[in-house]
């Protein structure tokens, strides 16, 4: 228990200054044209580039963000939406000026598999006005569908819940490798949804290159024709 409990600690202290907590201000239009309202939401997100570019949960900005800014060890940054696609529930962020003074960022690079039921795995999230902290679970199980929602790739179930100000969370294995990205809670089970690390980095680099993320179809054309006889 010692070993593993070092290994934990290690791999919270060497990632945790990639960790911010994300602000965005709302502006809420009321009902017949009443005052509109300030809204305030608050995730967890993450570098991912020395350039400050930072993936965070895009259910923050549903709503039309007016500002988005990053809290790093108390100093707070301007960020700019670079992209976001809804159905991951990812959005890219970048700082728009200076850089935190001391940063890290997370590799985020494809695993040659999903991990198995009964992985360990740290969670490192700023969970509400708290500082970075971790949570530690286990790989619960795979799927790619949950009650009647369809997920756009197989995601992994952990036993790790997922609180206010944490979606879009990071998840690393013991080893300190990147798992995944918090994507959904699931409150009735105490666990959350995690969408392995293979997805994030396609969609990483679609929001790094074109604001959008393309994803593939099958299925048929149906085009209607009417035959004019001549007699």
């Amino acid at each position: 228990y010692l070993a593993q409990q070092n290994r934990m600690v290690d791999v919270f202290e060497r990632n945790e200054t990639a960790i911010v907590r994300v602000k965005v201000a709302l502006i809420l239009k009321g009902k017949d044209e009443q005052q509109p309202k300030k809204a305030l939401r608050v995730g967890t997100g993450f570098f991912v580039s020395q350039d400050g570019h930072v993936l965070t949960s895009d259910s923050l900005l549903v709503g039309g963000a007016g500002r988005v800014w990053v809290e790093h060890y108390q100093r707070f940054y301007l960020e700019e939406i670079v992209g976001r696609d809804a159905i991951s529930n990812i959005a890219l962020l970048k700082l728009k000026e200076k850089k935190p003074p001391k940063f890290s960022f997370l590799q985020v690079t494809e695993l040659p598999g999903l991990p198995r039921p009964g992985t360990f795995v740290v969670t490192l999230s700023a969970p509400l006005q708290f500082p970075s902290s971790p949570s530690f679970g286990i790989v619960q199980g795979q799927g790619s569908r949950f009650y009647n929602k369809l997920f756009p790739t197989r995601m992994l179930r952990t036993s790790v819940p997922v609180g206010p100000g944490e979606v879009g969370a990071p998840m690393l294995d013991l080893d300190g490798r990147f798992i995944g990205m918090t994507f959904a809670s699931l409150p009735d089970l105490r666990s959350s949804c995690i969408l392995p690390a293979r997805a994030v980095q396609r969609i990483r680099d679609d929001l790094f290159f074109s604001g959008k993320v393309s994803y593939a179809w099958f299925g048929l054309t149906v085009k209607s024709q009417i035959t004019v006889e001549e007699g």
